[in-house]
């Protein structure tokens, strides 16, 4: 075994559980938990195999929260583009411009901290205690983004009087 094969696997054993952890929180599905968890490894990999990229186990650490939060993430922005794209072929075709208000387009433009509790709530059915859990904000602060959320999508669809 390599220095980097046997450095590898120390790592994996020591910071397995905490990464698997963190991409759970994001997620709230083992399976996909899983996945991304094994992508993050392979680009811990990737990356030892240049062994000047880490200065300190402290850095792979710090270095291996980030890229599996981000994972996280890249994994729900996944999720989100397929159910939209899925969607989108359920939408009737509408020659009125004015008649196609797309309920996900609009979700969309939401400033980014609305349309993220409003997708999580709604489309992925998250209570309101996991979403605060997984953005790592108090449930007071989702309850409020929903609300202004909701708001202003009624002013986008042109309901909001």
């Amino acid at each position: 075994m390599t220095y980097s094969e046997e450095l590898f696997t120390y790592l994996v054993e020591k910071y397995g559980n905490m990464v698997y952890r963190i991409c759970y929180l994001r997620l709230h599905n083992l399976h996909d938990a899983e996945d991304v968890c094994q992508e993050v490894f392979e680009k811990l990999f990737v990356h030892l195999l240049q062994s000047d990229y880490f200065q300190s186990e402290e850095h792979v650490k710090s270095w291996l929260i980030t890229v599996s939060s981000n994972a996280g993430i890249s994994k729900l922005r996944e999720a989100y583009n397929r159910k939209r794209a899925d969607l989108d072929d359920q939408i009737p075709f509408y020659e009125n411009e004015f008649e196609k208000k797309d309920l996900l387009d609009c979700i969309m433009r939401l400033d980014k901290k609305y349309s993220t509790v409003i997708y999580l709530f709604y489309f992925e059915r998250l209570t309101i205690a996991e979403i605060a859990k997984s953005l790592k904000i108090p449930q007071s602060t989702v309850k409020t983004r929903l609300k202004r959320g909701r708001e202003a999508l009624k002013v986008m669809l042109g309901n909001g009087e």
